[in-house]
């Protein structure tokens, strides 16, 4: 009787550390991520995952013209991160593929 009322303890309690870390975005706070950088010409290729984490991990920068991906920057005014010259802020979304760039 004793190993059973220790599982189910077990249980609801890896149940509720399961809901709670799929239920947090572990986005960062305001002033780490605020303005994605690119250079000039890469545009802001969403990156599709299944899990959660920063800003960062979903979001790249990409060249359509040469087919090329860079990291980006994140900036902000609690980062000591600073962009190169002749990046872009907050880029324009990659258009999918069928899109006019209008």
């Amino acid at each position: 009787m004793i190993f059973v009322s220790r599982y189910a303890s077990l249980l609801v309690a890896a149940t509720i550390v399961a809901l709670s870390i799929q239920l947090s975005s572990a986005e960062l706070p305001p002033g780490y991520e605020d303005v994605m950088w690119c250079p000039e010409g890469y545009c802001d290729q969403a990156v599709k995952l299944d899990l959660v984490g920063p800003k960062s991990s979903f979001h790249i920068c990409y060249d359509p013209s040469s087919n090329s991906t860079l990291d980006e920057v994140w900036t902000g005014e609690l980062s000591d991160s600073i962009a190169s010259d002749g990046w872009v802020a907050n880029p324009d979304p990659c258009l999918k593929d069928g899109e006019d760039d209008k």
